[in-house]
């Protein structure tokens, strides 16, 4: 079935400002929609965009390639389950040759139970090369959350969680072979704490050698961070480290990056959550043994959690989103107990010492849930929601944390928008978010490209 199409061009390119919408992409299938993924092609002609899409009798997968100058709809692919369940694309990514783009996420399976389903599609058509179904014997399900491609093109790895019957979930780390699909080896962690392990995010180094994974993982007492590597032939376990913080409250990893020379990999999340000492921790690995570089928190006046990462181009800089809060010392609109902020922090990745920090703050709840770096390394683009009812994109100098714009979509009374995920294309002339938003009728899947 099509998706409905509506493509707005609302800045002419020559008269374009930084931070001006050049185009609005909506797409539904008569229901609801929504964009949870976002990447550009290496070349910067297509940007490609994951999430689902209602369907008769669930939801299913929903990948769409659109041209990046103008919005239109290049293809667009759904794909329901045997079981006609739910079906949901978590996670996208294109191959550093441009030539294939992949989805992954979760889709119900014959009997209902939940699969790990990963397609490819060829990039320039949208047919679809392979898809692979995964769920091991003695489970209740499993899904996928995150993929990264090795830098040659050979190898595709997708991390998420599977659940044994009787029993908690395992961090689920599986690697394909690119040209055929076939899976080239698979690998559980389970905790110390044998209890719930979610692996949330992953990264390929930069060297080929490495992928690594990172996410919750119940310890003797609460949740810790717990991060893995693997090496990328055969999937030996090379190392783990885990970050319980000092009171022992509960830990979760949400976002991983790593430096394009391959010496570190940044992991950040939530520390010491339920605490009043509770804030982003940061912490840098080395990536040749998992030994401690630098380890960084940052708390504010009222808490924060980290929920995105990324590392600037020359490997110089780490950038951290999340939100702060809530502060009770103002009103916020819609949410009585006080405004949640936008947090957005850059650190030295040598040394871990902080740069400089910058809230946002329009009096309702706002907060970051993704970050992208623009391709010369002068900008950071956050994302997130300003609640009830607006994508919240922000551009800041990356040097000194100077706001050099902010933009809200739709912005309009009684409409919803809530965004998942940026991108920035490679000759930095655009910044693609996505999302769900509602001007009438149902929920669309929603990409907006603002000039950068």
């Amino acid at each position: 079935m099509a998706c409905a199409l509506v493509t707005l061009i609302t800045t002419p390119a020559s008269a374009a400002t930084s931070g001006s919408r050049l185009w609005v992409h909506r797409d539904n299938g008569g229901g609801a929609a929504a964009g949870s993924a976002i990447v550009s092609s290496p070349d910067g002609a297509d940007v490609f965009v994951a999430g689902e899409i209602t369907s008769s009798d669930g939801q299913d997968f929903l990948t769409e390639a659109d041209s990046a100058s103008t919005g239109r709809q290049l293809w667009v692919r759904r794909y329901a389950g045997p079981s006609g369940g739910n079906d949901a694309a978590n996670a996208i990514a294109v191959s550093p040759n441009g030539s294939a783009v992949f989805v992954t996420g979760l889709s119900a399976g014959a009997n209902g139970a939940l699969d790990v389903l990963t397609i490819a599609y060829a990039a320039d058509t949208g047919d679809r090369l392979w898809s692979q179904r995964y769920r091991a014997p003695g489970t209740n399900g499993s899904q996928a959350v995150a993929l990264s491609v090795s830098p040659d093109s050979s190898e595709l790895f997708a991390t998420g969680s599977v659940t044994r019957r009787g029993r908690y979930p395992d961090y689920l780390t599986i690697a394909y072979d690119v040209p055929t699909g076939s899976v080239r080896w698979l690998r559980r962690y389970q905790g110390t704490g044998h209890g719930d392990d979610d692996a949330t995010a992953i990264v390929a180094g930069p060297g080929g050698r490495t992928v690594f994974v990172t996410g919750e993982s119940q310890g003797p007492v609460n949740f810790d961070f717990a991060t893995v590597a693997y090496a990328t032939s055969g999937g030996r376990t090379r190392w783990v480290r885990r970050y319980d913080d000092p009171g022992h409250a509960y830990d979760d990893a949400t976002a991983i990056g790593v430096d394009p020379h391959g010496s570190t990999v940044f992991v950040t999340g939530n520390g010491g959550a339920a605490t009043a000492r509770a804030g982003i921790e940061t912490i840098g690995y080395r990536t040749a043994d998992g030994a401690t570089v630098w380890r960084s928190r940052y708390h504010g006046p009222f808490g924060a959690e980290g929920r995105a990462l990324a590392v600037s181009p020359d490997g110089h800089q780490v950038f951290i989103a999340g939100i702060e809060g809530p502060s009770q010392t103002k009103p916020c609109v819609g949410d009585e107990s006080g405004c949640w902020n936008a947090t957005t922090l850059a650190y030295d990745a040598t040394s871990g010492s902080r740069m400089w920090v910058r809230r946002f703050d329009d009096g309702s709840d706002d907060v970051l849930s993704a970050l992208a770096v623009a391709p010369d390394g002068s900008k950071v683009f956050a994302t997130g929601t300003s609640y009830p009812s607006s994508y919240l994109t922000l551009a800041f100098e990356s040097a000194t944390g100077t706001r050099s714009w902010s933009a809200m979509y739709p912005r309009v009374g009684g409409t919803l928008g809530i965004a998942s995920a940026v991108a920035a294309d490679p000759d930095g002339s655009r910044v693609f978010v996505t999302g769900q938003s509602t001007l009438t009728g149902p929920e669309d899947a929603t990409t907006v490209a603002y000039v950068p």
